[in-house]
């Protein structure tokens, strides 16, 4: 399928029936940020509109399942999961963390002392900021 055909999909998706967050999702999905960069403005609303009405849902549901994946030491799934659970709901600073501690987990240290930074810049002065601070200063010093 095309960009513009995942997009219409999508759209028939949700005015069909507005609780299918998963079947939208799952279009958008298909988008990838390169084709966002080069299509039209119009194409760029329809899709963050689309996006910001099933965002929550489908954003909690990886959430979810990215922290099942987590707690069961699959840390490739749980970053899978949780990096889309971040990217569906971006005010969801359990999923940076969480994505954050799965890099760690899975031993790719460059990509979690990056993650921890997100979550100290994107919500500074909480306890996520605090442990993503005492994290990187451990990974610095092995």
């Amino acid at each position: 399928m095309t960009a513009m055909d995942n997009l219409l999909n999508a759209a028939w998706n949700y005015l069909d029936n507005p609780e299918a967050s998963a079947e939208v999702a799952e279009s958008l999905d298909n988008i990838d940020q390169d084709t966002l960069d080069k299509t039209s403005e119009s194409f760029v609303r329809v899709y963050e509109k689309l996006l910001s009405k099933v965002g929550g849902d489908v954003g909690s549901t990886y959430y979810d399942s990215g922290i099942r994946a987590y707690q069961n030491e699959s840390y490739e799934d749980a970053i899978a999961d949780l990096t889309k659970a971040y990217s569906y709901d971006n005010t969801n600073g359990d999923a940076l963390y969480n994505l954050g501690n799965a890099y760690r987990k899975s031993g790719d240290v460059i990509k979690a002392i990056d993650t921890y930074q997100q979550v100290i810049e994107q919500f500074p002065d909480t306890e996520m900021a605090t442990r993503s601070q005492q994290y990187i200063n451990e990974l610095n010093v092995d």
